[in-house]
Parts: structure tokens; C-alpha cells; sequence
């Protein structure tokens, strides 16, 4: 059972990419070369200051991505 999409915090882009992958059926899930350019037509979050929520050497990390 996949968990609801409901509540997460995230754009409709994000959540799509998401469903593409859990899709019931592994033939409808994309390979990671079409998983890896969905995700790089994502917009990029942008960091305007460090913080100690966002260090120095975490603030090129995986949320930089979504």
C-alpha cells in the first residue's frame, strides 16, 4: 500500500514524478535515465542564507533538488 499524497508539502510536479514510480505496474515506472531528467526539469529551491538549519556543507544537499 503506497502512503497518500494528500498532506506531503510539495509541488504537483513533485507529487507526479512520485506516482510515475510507484506505479502498480513496473513497466509504467520510468527507468532512472527518465527518472533523472524529470527531476532535473524541476524548479531548484533556492537557499538565500545559511542558518544552522541549513550549514555550510549541507546547503548543495538532496533538498536542493526538489
Amino acid at each position: 500500500m503506497k502512503p497518500s499524497l494528500a498532506n506531503l508539502q510539495a509541488s504537483q510536479d513533485v507529487k507526479d514524478v512520485l506516482m510515475k514510480c510507484w506505479s502498480y505496474k513496473p513497466s509504467d515506472r520510468p527507468d532512472f535515465i527518465t527518472l533523472m531528467k524529470s527531476l532535473e526539469k524541476l524548479p531548484k529551491k533556492r537557499i538565500l542564507a545559511r542558518s544552522p538549519s541549513h550549514p555550510l556543507n549541507l546547503s548543495r544537499s538532496a533538498e536542493s533538488v526538489f
